[in-house]
């Protein structure tokens, strides 16, 4: 009876520690699933912040571009506004010199009729002045 006793004992106490070893198992799994977890929510987020930062550089690079293009085309139309002045400058320039040319033909030919005109009015002159002699 004691032996019995003894061995039901025995086999509740191994019933409990398969028990235990089954809990602790459970335990063991339960902490090792929710390490699990975390870790993947950290490479989750690790991932999402990559994203994020990628994103931000990728703008920013279309911005520094958008810039670049911006400034390329001012300094096109600064250039193309330097080029009609310059333009515009030897128009007038040319204008100018065209004008003065004109007016100095115009002055000579002025100073060309006004000594014929003169010429003539010496000839009349003399003219008259032998018919009175």
């Amino acid at each position: 009876m004691f032996h019995e006793q003894a061995k039901k004992e025995k086999e509740k106490e191994a019933e409990q520690a398969r028990k235990e070893k089954e809990k602790q198992r459970k335990e063991k799994e339960k902490e090792q699933a929710k390490k699990e977890k975390v870790k993947e929510a950290e490479q989750a987020r690790k991932e999402k912040e990559k994203q994020r930062k990628e994103k931000e550089a990728e703008q920013a690079r279309k911005d520094r571009e958008r810039e670049k293009q911006r400034k390329e085309k001012e300094q096109v139309q600064k250039e193309k506004e330097r080029k009609e002045k310059e333009e515009e400058a030897e128009q007038v320039r040319r204008n100018k010199e065209e004008e003065a040319k004109e007016k100095e033909e115009k002055d000579l030919e002025q100073a060309l009729m006004d000594e014929r005109l003169d010429r003539e009015l010496k000839k009349v002159e003399g003219s008259e002045n032998r018919k009175k002699a």
